[in-house]
Parts: structure tokens; sequence; C-alpha cells
């Protein structure tokens, strides 16, 4: 059953789900879940997906011998548990719950697949690596994610431009873009049930076109101050402060990168909705801000009644 990006991520026993390859890269999004799991008292769930290798390696007459294939499985699966319980073993030692799981199939239909048996609420992941004997980016598997799942999506870029420390530092500090449209608002309580919690800084930010005129610039300033006025209204107390930004500029996601780089902040979007003046779709803006971000972007994809069911997107994949 499809659940709204808000719903599994407040859910108490929802776990947040690290998919690892084995590289050094795909690690580097396990700083910052282990820092989510700690502050919204979630489990993390530490996934590896070993790529099927094509049948006909151990078809007869082919270069290798069924025996011979079936003992390279069985070395990779003894591997990727090691592997799993070492990456466990350091993060429990933080006081961090885990649970580890390996599978094997295509990495973006099977981590689907786990995120509805094992109860997830949130993927943090790297947007790029290398997947098992398939060598698939884990950046398209991350896309396929965002596409396909109705679950929140943090993404980490796996270069090395950025400390830990700094990505980490990114958290408590979040940017929401807005473009006046009710599908791009839905960012806004997925951003407030990390406020107080984690973020003690969120910023609504809009783009807007340098020809915007002043009846046009004061309106987006009026809506901007009435969202910020309701978001802090319901934040109950909660340590966190609303601010709000308007930037001008031809490319919307340019300015949204530049704003989360100068500010050292976490971006939440939605990834359907209009965007600024070019009326561009919110999605093509989301997929631009995380390829060309240097700091950790969460999705979010709305729930309404013209979207699928995870599995109704896997078959469209």
């Amino acid at each position: 059953m499809a659940t709204s990006s808000l719903t599994a991520l407040r859910a108490s026993e929802a776990r947040i789900l690290v998919p690892l390859d084995g590289s050094t890269r795909a690690e580097r999004a396990l700083p910052i879940a282990q820092r989510l799991a700690l502050a919204l008292h979630r489990p993390l769930l530490l996934a590896r997906i070993i790529p099927l290798v094509s049948a006909l390696l151990a078809a007869p007459g082919a270069p290798v011998e069924p025996a011979v294939y079936q003992q390279l499985m069985d070395d990779e699966l003894a591997e990727a548990h090691t592997y799993l319980t070492d990456q466990g073993r350091a993060l429990r030692r933080q006081q961090v719950e885990v649970e580890t799981v390996v599978n094997r199939g295509d990495p973006a239909t099977a981590l689907l697949d786990l995120c509805a048996e094992r109860s997830v609420g949130l993927i943090v992941m790297t947007t790029h690596g290398r997947t098992g004997l398939a060598r698939a980016a884990l950046g398209n598997v991350a896309d396929r994610l965002v596409r396909a799942s109705l679950l929140p999506v943090l993404m980490t870029p796996a270069a090395e431009d950025h400390d830990e420390q700094s990505l980490c530092r990114a958290l408590n500090h979040i940017v929401i873009p807005l473009d006046g449209s009710p599908v791009a608002e839905t960012a806004l309580p997925v951003a407030n049930a990390l406020a107080g919690v984690m973020a003690h800084e969120i910023t609504l930010l809009q783009v807007i076109s340098y020809t915007a005129d002043a009846s046009e610039r004061l309106a987006v300033s009026h809506y901007l101050a009435a969202q910020a006025q309701s978001m802090q209204g319901s934040l109950a107390g909660r340590d966190c402060q609303i601010a709000t930004a308007i930037r001008e500029g031809v490319v919307p996601s340019e300015k949204i990168v530049q704003f989360a780089e100068d500010c050292n902040c976490l971006v939440v979007m939605a990834t359907h909705g209009r965007s600024g003046f070019r009326r561009l779709t919110l999605g093509s803006v989301a997929a631009e801000v995380i390829h060309g971000s240097r700091l950790p972007v969460l999705v979010t994809r709305p729930t309404s009644p013209g979207n699928k069911s995870d599995g109704e997107q896997r078959s469209d994949s």
C-alpha cells in the first residue's frame, strides 16, 4: 500500500534504510543516517543488494562452469554479510540500533520491496557509487527510488568536497524551495517533522525572474510570509526559527544550490509542481538540484489520487 512521505517519516516504528554496495562512496551516507537515527530515535536498516548475473554464465557451454558460478555467488553473499556486520558493529558503538539485510536482484526493485516488507520511513543514500558485479551506478538506483517510491529520499553527494562534519551540520538548517503551488508546499510538513528535533532553522525560498514587477515581488513576499507564519505557529515552542528569502535568477535550480551552499543547509523539496517564473516542473528542478548540489538533498513525492502505488511505478520503470 502506498504511504505518504509524512506518515512514513513520523511512524514510530519506521526504519531508516541505507543502501550500501561495499564502496567508501556509498558509506558517505552513514554519518548523516547515524545522526538522523539518533535524533529521530529510529533504527537503521543497512541493505546490500547483489545484482543477479545472467543465468547464461552457468548454462552448458558457458565460459563459467555452474559449480564455479555458484561458488562465486556464495562467496559474494558471505562477503556482503561480513561487510554489513562490520558496519553495524561500528554504528552500535555509537548507540544506534541497527538491522542488516542482504538480498539478490535488481537493486532498485529489491530496495522498493524491502521498504514495504520492513516498514521503512526514510531512505538515505549517496548519489554515486558502484554496485556489485554489474557495477551499476548507485546514482541510477537513487534516481529510480525517487521516481518509484512515495518515501522521502535523502541523498548525499559522494564527492569529498565537504567533510563529514560539514555535511552533518547542514542538517541544522533546512531550505525549502517554494513556487506558490500546493504540490511544492507538501515539502513543508516533512520539514516540520524535523524541526526542533534536528533542524533549528528553516528558510522558505522562492526564485523569481529578474523581470518580475513590483506587484509580483510583493505577492511573493506576502506568500512566503504567510507560509512562514503558519509554519512557525505549528512548531508549538520547538527550538526552530522560520525565515524567508527571495532570489532572482534565470535557472531556479542554480539559485537553490547556491543558497544551500552559501548557508550550508539541507534542501527539502517536492519532486512535482511548478517552479518559478519559467513554469518548469519542480521534478526537473529537483533533479537539477540533486545533481548540482555538494550538500544533502531530501526529496519527497506528494501523495495524490493520481499517484501510482510503488508496484505500479516499478512496472513503468
